[in-house]
């Protein structure tokens, strides 16, 4: 089964991790939220994509061990730098309370 990307912007590709199983939460996750909530987050998915990193620590997280977020007021969607060059998977989302 072939990776969901969610955008492939000038420096990174930003993907929804998949398990063995074929499932994949963080794209389950993803779809399920709103157009106004999803039109959010995928701008700072497309900012990150084509710019690197980003230094708004209300947008972006940094939870240690290789983990980072992307942060959208109380909506969270982790993720890691995948060992592939330039990939980067987005693990699960979840409402921070």
């Amino acid at each position: 089964m072939e990776r969901r990307v969610a955008y492939k912007g000038a420096r990174y590709t930003i993907a929804f991790a998949q398990r063995t199983d074929g499932s994949s939460p963080a794209y389950e996750f993803f779809t399920a939220l709103s157009l106004e909530d999803k039109a959010k987050l995928m701008k700072l998915i497309q900012l990150f994509a084509d710019h690197g990193p980003l230094f708004n620590k209300e947008k972006f997280g940094d939870l240690g061990d290789g983990m980072y977020e992307f942060k959208s007021f109380q909506i969270r969607m982790p993720f890691a730098y995948a060992s592939q060059r330039g990939l980067i998977l987005i693990t699960h989302g979840f409402y921070k309370k």
